[in-house]
């Protein structure tokens, strides 16, 4: 049988760190990882985690462009504030609960794309829904597509239950 990874740790470590500094791409699909942390990868500009166990991630990567972690046990977001080249961030499929303008403002002049479908994003009003998607409009000077699908606002009552999969925005 194949031996799953559990973790990167070796992999950040700064005596493994210089085999791969020239690394651009990491996919690491289909393992058992639970938490991620990397940094001072220098030309890593694409990550690939889907299909992980991953709860925890933290990025220190200047150059990264391209983020997908669909498919993985997440609560929130990671933190985007250090991966100021940021154009696309997935996150399908997780646990997250919430998601507001505040938690990626700092990507506001870079991510294109932004995919949170199938998780359990709520609105408790349409108020609260329609203010954050404002918000993103007038700030978010790159993103063409936003697909937030399959969250539980999105076939509640509250909301006429009409915006069953039908949420995915193409701006500007």
């Amino acid at each position: 049988p194949t031996k799953k990874l559990h973790s990167l740790k070796e992999l950040d470590d700064k005596d493994y760190r210089q085999y791969f500094i020239h690394l651009k791409l990491l996919s690491v699909n289909n393992n058992l990882l639970n938490t991620m942390v990397l940094t001072d990868f220098s030309f890593l500009s694409r990550i690939e985690a889907n299909h992980n166990q991953l709860s925890t991630v933290s990025l220190r990567l200047p150059k990264l462009e391209k983020l997908d972690l669909s498919h993985n046990m997440l609560n929130a977001l990671p933190p985007l504030d250090e991966l100021p080249n940021l154009t696309e961030l997935r996150v399908n499929e997780n646990h997250i609960k919430k998601i507001s303008y505040k938690s990626i403002k700092c990507v506001k002049e870079t991510l294109i794309v932004l995919e949170m479908n199938s998780n359990k994003v709520d609105f408790s009003q349409p108020k609260e829904f329609f203010d954050f998607a404002k918000m993103m409009g007038e700030n978010m000077l790159k993103l063409k597509a936003f697909s937030i699908d399959n969250n539980p606002f999105t076939s509640s009552q509250i909301y006429g239950g009409n915006y069953k999969n039908v949420f995915l925005f193409y701006c500007k």
